[in-house]
């Protein structure tokens, strides 16, 4: 029992509890073809009437594969939820991303949408990497093909020479 009182206090929801709560969450997903992908969470609860999963304080991390050309990717969330058939996810608050390749973006909030393999948000993205940095007001993000497309009040600035990128002499034309 004393082991049981040293746990965090769990804040408890208002009115009718969900059916479970986890503390200090560690999910490992095997995929098929390649290396687990890791998710931690500070808590995560499940409605049994919604069948929906939340989370709060999110880490995630996607090591590369041949389909994630970034190489590995690290996600940061102050909160989520999907449901458990993993159709459909949302991010809530600020949503830090980057990638082996040295890409950095942030934004508020997004949507993963499996049908599609599409992730989208309407509020303001900034985007930083090597040669680059570019803002816009919306984006998707089409993760079969890595196609990143920034929406409305684009503003970008490309400094790929001075990145060393294409600056090469088999670039010229």
């Amino acid at each position: 029992m004393a082991a049981l009182s040293c746990a965090p206090a769990i804040e408890e929801p208002a009115g009718r509890p969900p059916a479970i709560v986890l503390s200090e969450v560690v999910l490992r997903h095997y995929p098929l073809d390649g290396p687990p992908r890791i998710a931690r969470a500070d808590q995560v609860t499940f409605d049994r009437e919604t069948a929906e999963l939340h989370a709060y304080e999110i880490t995630a991390d996607i090591p590369p594969t041949a389909g994630l050309k970034r190489g590995m990717v690290h996600l940061e969330a102050a909160s989520g939820r999907g449901d458990i058939h993993g159709q459909r996810a949302e991010a809530y608050g600020d949503l830090l991303v980057t990638t082996g390749a040295g890409d950095r973006g942030k934004t508020v909030g997004s949507v993963w949408d499996a049908g599609s393999g599409i992730l989208a948000g309407d509020e303001p993205l900034q985007a930083k990497g090597p040669g680059y940095s570019i803002d816009g007001k919306s984006y998707h993000f089409h993760v079969n093909d890595q196609r990143l497309e920034i929406e409305g009040g684009i503003h970008a600035i490309s400094r790929l020479a001075e990145a060393g990128i294409g600056a090469g002499p088999e670039e010229a034309p």
